[in-house]
């Protein structure tokens, strides 16, 4: 599971990859495990204290904020390597990164990014790499397209 966060923060820039499915989800999996552990670690180290007033309908919030700090430093350090891997996993299943743009639809943007994420993996080229392009068969007719050849260049000037 180490190697999948390494790998995450590793492939944080790159965008024109692809991510299986199952790397997907042990990534999801290693960074839920490690925000759980940083936040157990951030309460016990920076306890934060909530008083609630029932009858005059005020609350307070007392202790050190760091913690917090630390939990949207973590957030913010995770928003480009997190669009990186989606947009991986959407080249894995032959999607273009610019289906990312799903999840601004109101409810059933993430329902279908969901549906494509747990998609399984595709043998097809993705959108971001050039097609591979075969040679054409040879069917006996000249070229036209073709620059001319040394021996048409000998035999025109004769």
């Amino acid at each position: 599971m180490l190697d999948y966060f390494k790998k995450y923060w590793v492939n944080a820039f790159d965008f024109k990859g692809k991510a299986t499915r199952k790397e997907y989800w042990m990534t999801v999996l290693s960074i839920f495990v490690f925000v759980l552990i940083l936040g157990i670690i951030i309460g016990i180290l920076f306890p934060i204290r909530f008083e609630i007033d029932y009858f005059e309908g005020t609350y307070k919030i007392t202790g050190n904020h760091v913690g917090i700090m630390i939990y949207y430093l973590w957030v913010l350090a995770n928003v480009i390597p997190s669009i990186s891997i989606v947009v991986r996993r959407l080249h894995d299943i032959g999607k273009s990164g610019w289906y990312y743009l799903i999840l601004f639809i109101p409810i059933g943007g993430p329902i279908i990014m969901l549906a494509y994420l747990v998609t399984p993996s595709v043998n097809a080229t993705p959108v971001t790499e050039a097609p591979v392009t075969e040679e054409p068969a040879n069917t006996g007719m000249p070229d036209l397209m073709a620059p001319p050849s040394d021996n048409q260049d000998n035999n025109n000037q004769q």
